[in-house]
């Protein structure tokens, strides 16, 4: 019994501590990228991106001399104060040198002679604040087999957990655990993005296999991070030349496959439920043509864009045919770079936490693409070539999450916080006062309430949003607990008029 309640009075002091709102904090705020000894190319080095200012402020960092291709996090705290990076085969600490425990990531015969390099594979790791104490990250990253498997081409065989505790070694950091395998099979390479669960706390990744309809789904929420099995959703992804990612708002995930000149591209477009971490209502486009590109979505979450090789395309995700609304926005001049002798076509894009997109060219580059207005249709998103001159070629874009979406106000995952405090329980329309009790229960749990409406059901969340029961309570004001695992539960109570209030109910 005590330590059930002891338990209960954790969960609660976790939910006030994690409570500060996501919307100011500014873990993308600091973009590392460039390369110094891969390279004899005299332009090489470390490029900085500062969105701390009015304006982006781009630099070089001549500190660096870290070797970063096209695997890349960079992050700051949550102020926006540069605190590591990593090239999937090291992670730096904000003096540039190696953070403690912070060598060899992704063990693998791929590995052995990239150490100097870093990893080859765009969105080949991702970083996540550890759910209420983001003096913790948690990296998630993969490798690829060093051959190209016979069935399924270039395949990532694991994904891997790897965490930093930033309280650590005078405030650098430190990697507490490292190379931790998650699961195991074949998966699609890079594709390592992250959605904001309902409650505005936890985290959803989605793993695709490699050329198949099958995701592996993962939840990291206080306890770490879980396993939730696997999803089948509509029609096989042929994988090639990929980027995934979320809208700002959670409510689409989208990927990128360019295949070949005679098979063609390929957009998918998905709903999410970020309650449940499902994909459904899968929407396919291939295209002809094909090359390397990226997909990126509007601060609005209203527009798409495809920006693949020498064309960006945009597509309306609030259109009733989100395939046909797709336009043309910008197709590239052909000009090449006058320091690299090669065309800048369309690569890597990313989101700007300044709401424009940054798309980084094919090849070693020294410019930048900028989107200026991504949430206008059609030309107006003003798509600027080579709009940023660098002070280093480059041939990297940070990977990042929406570090900035909060809680889904109002759905059944509702149940963490409300801006910086606990959700508040207050009674529903013509609901009146609502009691349930005994509160712990064991086995029946009885309400009482005041007032006119007319109660038809009880449903019960775990912590983490999961529907675990249903109760119909149209004839009876009573319900059994029996059998379920003791712990902490949302308990919403519905009335005929769809009010709902919402009690937390300790089983033992």
């Amino acid at each position: 019994m005590m330590r059930l309640l002891l338990a209960a009075i954790v969960w609660a002091a976790t939910v006030c501590t994690v409570a500060a709102q996501n919307d100011s904090v500014r873990y993308d705020y600091t973009w590392y990228m460039g390369y110094n000894e891969y390279t004899s190319n005299p332009y090489t080095g470390t490029t900085v991106f500062d969105f701390n200012g009015d304006s982006v402020h781009v630099f070089s960092d001549d500190s660096s001399d870290i070797d970063c291709l096209e695997t890349n996090v960079s992050i700051s705290d949550r102020d926006g104060n540069f605190i590591f990076w990593s090239n999937g085969a090291y992670i730096f600490d904000a003096t540039q040198s190696v953070m403690q425990n912070g060598d060899t990531l992704n063990p693998s015969p791929y590995m052995y002679d990239r150490y100097h390099t870093g990893l080859w594979v765009g969105q080949g790791m991702l970083a996540l604040p550890h759910p209420g104490d983001d003096s913790r990250w948690h990296l998630f990253h993969q490798y690829i087999l060093n051959y190209l498997h016979p069935e399924y081409g270039v395949v990532s065989p694991e994904i891997l957990h790897s965490t930093i505790d930033m309280s650590l070694n005078g405030g650098l950091g430190a990697v507490d655990s490292k190379n931790e395998t998650l699961i195991e099979g074949f998966f699609d390479s890079g594709n390592l993005t992250a959605c904001r669960h309902a409650n505005g706390r936890d985290w959803w990744l989605l793993i695709p296999e490699r050329t198949s309809n099958v995701y592996h789904t993962l939840l990291l929420d206080p306890q770490g991070v879980h396993n939730r099995g696997t999803q089948v959703v509509g029609d096989s992804v042929y994988a090639g030349l990929s980027w995934t990612v979320f809208s700002p708002d959670g409510t689409h995930y989208v990927r990128y496959n360019g295949i070949s000149t005679e098979v063609g591209s390929y957009v998918d477009i998905y709903d999410f439920d970020r309650c449940t971490g499902e994909l459904s209502n899968q929407r396919h486009w291939n295209s002809e043509g094909t090359g390397m590109g990226s997909v990126v979505i509007s601060p609005s979450s209203q527009y798409l864009y495809l920006t693949r090789w020498d064309t960006v395309f945009q597509f309306n995700l609030w259109a009733e045919d989100i395939i046909d609304s797709r336009t043309v926005v910008k197709i590239h001049d052909h000009v090449a770079s006058p320091l690299t002798g090669f065309s800048t076509y369309f690569y890597m894009s990313m989101l700007g936490p300044d709401g424009k997109i940054y798309t980084a060219p094919s090849g070693s580059q020294e410019t930048m693409h900028v989107m200026h207005h991504p949430d206008s249709a059609g030309v107006a998103c003003d798509v600027e070539l080579r709009a940023l001159t660098l002070p280093h070629i480059n041939l990297s874009m940070p990977n990042f999450p929406h570090y900035r979406l909060g809680r889904l106000e109002g759905s059944a995952c509702d149940t963490v916080y409300n801006g910086t405090t606990p959700v508040v329980e207050v009674p529903g329309e013509g609901m009146g006062e609502v009691r349930i009790y005994p509160n712990p229960a064991r086995e029946l749990v009885y309400i009482d309430y005041t007032g006119d409406a007319v109660l038809t059901e009880v449903v019960l969340y775990d912590i983490n949003g999961r529907r675990v029961a249903r109760y119909d309570v149209s004839g009876q004001h009573s319900f059994s607990v029996a059998g379920l695992t003791p712990g902490v539960y949302l308990c919403h109570v519905r009335s005929s008029g769809e009010a709902i209030i919402t009690r937390k109910l300790l089983v033992q």
